[in-house]
């Protein structure tokens, strides 16, 4: 055999393996879709309430003291569902808005792998493992029943990615800002007006940043507001006037790579943030400077603070855990699953918050939004509990 010869038999042999896994992988899809809903084939379709433990018993544990509520919220379209949602607001008891990057058929089962990347180099209908998205319902509004309220339609193509939507506590207007793709956009509180839109353009960039590219936000009491930008957190006015920044990209103290989140404790002069590369939460004083850091948390992408600001609540986005620490930066408490079936996280937290009357909404990167509610014999340390506004 010729050396030509030998890498073609190569090439085909690769080749045909790549085929071959392809085809069965497609088949086994097809199997899940088929098997579903016959009676004797696999039900993937449990229940909510076979998740939970019965009498004290059994339980699988997938949301830590929480139940999740089936079916929360109503669909936006007949057959489709919200899909990598990033993130999720409370403006009041009856206006929760949802961010989402797309809308997508429904699964025959409640949270699924997610097989893009494979799919990708295999398959050739790339629009079967999507199921038809489409890019429309980037910003709704529902009530507490999962109701929707509102849809800005219009602003559906403002945005090929949303990271976070935020309103400042300190607005009596509530100005809704939305973060994402490198821009910061503020609206009227119902959506209807355009207020502004900060660009990287209209940021000071030197030659060893990264371009402007914001995440997460908090806001002071005089209307400023920071937002963070993967290695510096910057300083606006509420009328979108750059006004200063610190950090610089790095490992060392006070220096940030990836950072995603962040929050400013007004009564503590504390910022705290999501340095997800760096895999610790840094703390900095109301000026920027560094005051200390909590080392070894996977990927941290959001912070939070209780209302009684005795602990901060920081999401995982790798993990899918909800870790507790002390404001001295030691874990409490840990608890959620990466995975499939209800409660699960699919994709990772990137968002998440509760409402006044302790409920958790989770923004599911890769897959949805979800409702739960304390479950009863939950360990009541594990609750989340009422969080301080941004």
């Amino acid at each position: 055999m010729t050396a030509a010869t030998s890498i073609f038999s190569f090439r085909l042999a690769v080749f045909l393996s790549i085929v071959c896994f392809a085809v069965a992988l497609q088949t086994a899809q097809a199997q899940i879709v088929q098997t579903t809903n016959h009676p004797e084939g696999v039900n993937f379709e449990i229940g909510y309430d076979q998740v939970d433990p019965v009498n004290g018993k059994g339980g699988s544990g997938l949301s830590g003291p929480y139940t999740p509520v089936r079916g929360w919220p109503e669909p936006p379209e007949p057959g489709r569902m919200l899909a990598d949602v990033p993130s999720v607001f409370i403006a009041s008891p009856e206006r929760i808005i949802v961010g989402a990057r797309r809308t997508k058929d429904t699964w025959p089962i409640p949270y699924t792998w997610d097989a893009r990347s494979i799919y990708k180099y295999l398959a050739d209908d790339r629009t079967r493992i999507y199921r038809r998205p489409e890019s429309s319902h980037k910003i709704t509004v529902y009530n507490r029943q999962g109701v929707m309220l509102e849809h800005w339609e219009q602003w559906d193509e403002m945005f090929p990615s949303i990271q976070f939507i935020r309103i400042s506590p300190h607005d009596p207007e509530g100005h809704v800002y939305v973060t994402g793709r490198g821009k910061i956009t503020k609206f009227s509180n119902d959506g209807q007006q355009l207020v502004y839109v900060i660009n990287p353009e209209d940021v000071p960039t030197t030659t060893d940043q990264a371009t402007f590219f914001p995440e997460g936000m908090t806001f002071l009491p005089d209307g400023d507001f920071w937002t963070v930008s993967s290695e510096r957190v910057v300083r606006f006015t509420a009328d979108g006037n750059y006004v200063t920044e610190f950090g610089k990209r790095g490992s060392g103290p006070g220096e940030l790579n990836g950072a995603h989140d962040l929050f400013y404790d007004q009564a503590g002069g504390r910022i705290y943030v999501a340095d997800r590369n760096n895999h610790r939460v840094q703390v900095f004083d109301a000026n920027g400077r560094f005051l200390d850091q909590w080392p070894n948390i996977v990927a941290p992408a959001v912070v939070r603070m209780t209302e009684d600001r005795r602990f901060l609540w920081v999401a995982d986005i790798f993990t899918a855990k909800f870790l507790k620490f002390d404001l001295d930066g030691k874990l409490q408490e840990s608890w959620g699953t990466w995975g499939f079936g209800p409660g699960a996280i699919t994709g990772g937290i990137h968002d998440f918050t509760t409402d006044s009357e302790g409920n958790l909404y989770i923004a599911d990167h890769s897959n949805t939004i979800q409702k739960l509610v304390p479950r009863a014999g939950g360990d009541p340390e594990q609750l989340i509990g009422r969080l301080l506004p941004y």
